[in-house]
């Protein structure tokens, strides 16, 4: 799959949107050079998962280790394997391990699931990306972003997002449909949205109906323009409507003092 458009070009990222979205005044401050963002714990974690996962597809997708093994095992030899040469090559991260390796089980139960009955051959085949960056032009705006992975499911494109973080619907939602947006772009297919959710080495699916996403879509237009209206000055971003993001901003010490050098408020 090639991308459409440059990186370069970008206007916004995904996560620029995204961001918005949860609070105006930290994508504002983010853009004007000031380091902003939300922790919410266990990014170490996260961060590892998303590099086996990426390491897996990798794998699946450009090697031959498998072929002579049960072609039963694929996904779960090759999942041990990516874990392995991760945490080989890793030494650097503070990553419980132990921690990782069941959210990396989760994932593989799901994989199984899906590729069930299917040869190695076509179990390669359903991986299309992994890690893979994008650009495409959102109504006159071009918008950059990453897909953790895209799937073909017979007919079907799914884009997997891992989330091993609680459930945030609302804001996941813009994320997600922003990828389906960029698929059919570039690829002229309608996709599967999915997102997966590993808490407590448990993993839940969310899908969200056409309904749900022509209407994220509707509110994701309007935030862009807010958001230009916001680096123009001719609009004043609002702080987050939900007060308990201010504990996990990088900014909660400093936003009023940095309101006031900027709005004067």
């Amino acid at each position: 799959m090639e991308k459409s458009g440059s990186l370069a070009d970008c206007d916004f990222s995904v996560s620029d949107v995204v961001t918005a979205f949860k609070c105006p005044l930290q994508f504002y401050f983010s853009r004007k050079g000031i380091v902003a963002h939300f922790y919410y714990g266990g990014k170490s974690v996260g961060s590892f998962v998303h590099k086996v996962l990426s390491e897996f597809a990798n794998l699946l997708v450009t090697h031959t280790l498998f072929e002579s093994e049960n072609e039963l095992n694929v996904v779960e030899n090759t999942l041990y394997r990516s874990f392995y040469n991760v945490a080989i090559k890793s030494k650097s991260y503070r990553t419980n391990l132990e921690d990782a390796w069941q959210y990396i089980k989760s994932i593989g139960a799901y994989f199984e699931g899906i590729t069930v009955g299917k040869s190695t051959s076509e179990i390669r085949d359903m991986f299309i990306l992994s890690e893979r960056s994008f650009s495409v032009n959102f109504f006159g705006t071009q918008i950059c972003g990453r897909f953790d992975l895209l799937l073909r499911d017979e007919r079907k494109i799914r884009i997997v997002d891992y989330k091993t973080r609680d459930r945030d619907p609302e804001v996941d939602a813009v994320q997600i449909a922003l990828y389906k947006y960029a698929v059919k772009q570039i690829t002229g297919v309608d996709a599967e949205p999915v997102l997966l959710y590993i808490l407590d080495g448990e993993l839940k699916e969310e899908v969200f109906t056409e309904e749900e996403y022509s209407l994220v879509i509707s509110g994701i237009r309007k935030q862009i323009k807010d958001m230009k209206d916001f680096l123009s000055g001719r609009k004043v971003p609002e702080r987050t409507v939900d007060r308990t993001l201010c504990n996990h901003c990088s900014l909660r010490t400093s936003c009023k003092v940095l309101r006031k050098k900027f709005f004067g408020l």
